[in-house]
This record gives structure tokens, C-alpha cells and sequence, in this order.
């Protein structure tokens, strides 16, 4: 990375602009336990049962309806964040992290996204900077890959700009659902089912949904395969700014190699002056390692 673009961007990741959400997402999305799952598993054996039910009864209606999946018989909560003090978002995450587990066991997909993770609260931390400076985000389109719950792409929104939050689970294009339909301009958010590992899926997307101006990807280095997918769908996006963010040591190094280019990752700040819940007072601040961006000095001056 060019040294002068480096302390440009530092300027985005000190001092901080996002606050920490409530401590560190609830339950263990790996699961533990044989009798523990067993149960979890008949409870929404049950659920996916009532779930199919209606589904027959809809068919019978005359409804157009697709197959049910356990993961649609999760409950969901809503939490409303301030942005900035006077910005407002809702963003909704599966209510109970266990049968979410359980459910996305059954359906054969992972549960990582029905939370939000630290990564997103320092990727937003970025662009709420980046919005500072600028004024506002208005006349960007941001992709964000693997978006889980959409905090970055509801940030972006927030702030101006057009966000194509994308992912491939269906408990996260759920949540990202259930967020856009609050959302009083719902036309500058697109939910896209993406799985950016493909190639020819991400080309696609970018013919049908670009060009972009930013792609963000936050918690998406877990593993080395992942942050491979990552680096090569971040080229692909074409976008002119890139933000990955996440404290993956071995996914980084990965990501590094496979983008093949001069990279290095900062530390970010996350502060709660930025986004908190609604109604609570709180004062938060720590640093978060870490976060590669680069090419923010050639976005378009704001409109």
C-alpha cells in the first residue's frame, strides 16, 4: 500500500465511530452437545412441521409459495440503533442463537450470519468516518459480501448511498428481509442471494448490480479457503474502494496472497459515539485488529 494512502486511511479507523453492541454476539454458534442438539433439533422438527403445514394450506389456496425451511420457523428480534445521534436503522438477528444453530444444521447451511459480528461494527466504524468527511454517502453503491445481518450495508443506507447487501444463507437474506422492510427508502437497499467462492456468480451480479464504488466484507477470513474467495471477489467486484475487515491472522494471510498485491492490515477503533441501541447509555471504546482498505482517495467527490 502506498504510504501516503495509509495515513489516509488511518484517519478512517482512529478515533472510532461504531459502538460494540451489548458484548459479544449471544450463544455458541458451533453447537455443543449430542443431547443438547437432539432436543434443539425435535423443537424445530416441530416448528418446521407447523411451518409446512401452512405452506399446504397456502398451496391449497392457490398461493405460490417455495418449499419450507426449518430456518423459516425462527423467531426474530428487533433492535433499533442511533446513528450518529440522529440517524435511526433497525436491524433484526434470529432470536435465539441455539435453534438457530440447530436449524441451520437441519437446513444444511451455516449459522454465522443470524448475528452481528464485531468485524461489522469496525467495517461501519470506516464508513461512518468516510460519510464525515465527505458530507454524506450519496451517489455511492456499496457491495457487501457475506452481509450476515447488514449492519454495514444499513450504516451505508443510512448515510446515503445505495447498499447491495448480498449473502448466501438463507437465515441472513431472512434478516437482511426483515431489515429492508423498515426502511422508508427501501429502493437504495438490495438484498441479492450471492455466493461470492463463486466466480462466475460474482461477475454476474456485478453486470446486473453494478458498477460499485465500495465492497466491504467484514468477518469473512475464518478460514484460509474463505479469505481466498474473498480477495478474488473484491477483484471481481471492480469496486474503486475496498474494505476487508477481520482478526483472522491465518485467513489474512491468505486473503494477502491471493489479492497479490501490497497489503496491510491497521487496527480500528470502535467507539460507541457512532452507532448505539436506542435508549441505552453507554460509553465504549477499544481498538480492533484489523482492517485493509484501500482506493478511498479516488471516489467520486460527493454529490
Amino acid at each position: 500500500m502506498d504510504p501516503s494512502s495509509a495515513s489516509v486511511h488511518s484517519d478512517y479507523f482512529a478515533g472510532g465511530d461504531v459502538a460494540k453492541r451489548g458484548g459479544a454476539p449471544s450463544g455458541d454458534v458451533a453447537g455443543s452437545g449430542g443431547e443438547w442438539m437432539a432436543s434443539m433439533a425435535h423443537d424445530l422438527l416441530q416448528a418446521t412441521d407447523a411451518v409446512e403445514a401452512t405452506r399446504r394450506e397456502r398451496v391449497e389456496d392457490g398461493w405460490e409459495v417455495v418449499d419450507s425451511r426449518a430456518v423459516d420457523a425462527l423467531q426474530l428480534k428487533r433492535t433499533e440503533f442511533v446513528v450518529r445521534g440522529t440517524r435511526r436503522l433497525v436491524v433484526y438477528e434470529t432470536a435465539d442463537q441455539d435453534r438457530t444453530t440447530a436449524a441451520c444444521m437441519l437446513d444444511g447451511e451455516e449459522p454465522f450470519g443470524s448475528v452481528t459480528w464485531p468485524a461489522a461494527f469496525a467495517a461501519a466504524t470506516a464508513l461512518v468516518r468516510i460519510a464525515k468527511a465527505r458530507g454524506s454517502l450519496r451517489g455511492l453503491t456499496i457491495l457487501e459480501l457475506g452481509a450476515g445481518t447488514g449492519l454495514v450495508s444499513l450504516v451505508a443506507h443510512a448515510w446515503g448511498a445505495k447498499a447491495v447487501a448480498t449473502d448466501n444463507t438463507e437465515v441472513s437474506l431472512r434478516v437482511l428481509r426483515a431489515s429492508r422492510a423498515e426502511l422508508s427508502d427501501a429502493k437504495r437497499f438490495v438484498v441479492c442471494a450471492l455466493d461470492f467462492s463463486k466466480e462466475a456468480d460474482v461477475a454476474a451480479a456485478v453486470r446486473r448490480l453494478g458498477p460499485f464504488d465500495v465492497v466491504v466484507a467484514a468477518a469473512t477470513l475464518y478460514v484460509p479457503g474463505l479469505a481466498r474467495a474473498t480477495a478474488r471477489a473484491v477483484v471481481a467486484s471492480r469496486a474503486t474502494a475496498r474494505l476487508v475487515v477481520d482478526p483472522t491472522p491465518v485467513g489474512r494471510a491468505a486473503f494477502i496472497e491471493e489479492l497479490r498485491a501490497d497489503a496491510e492490515f491497521q487496527e480500528a477503533m470502535v467507539e460507541s459515539s457512532a452507532v448505539r441501541v436506542a435508549g441505552r447509555d453507554e460509553s465504549y471504546s477499544c481498538p480492533y485488529d484489523g482492517a485493509y482498505a484501500r482506493g478511498f482517495e479516488d471516489l467520486n467527490a460527493p454529490e
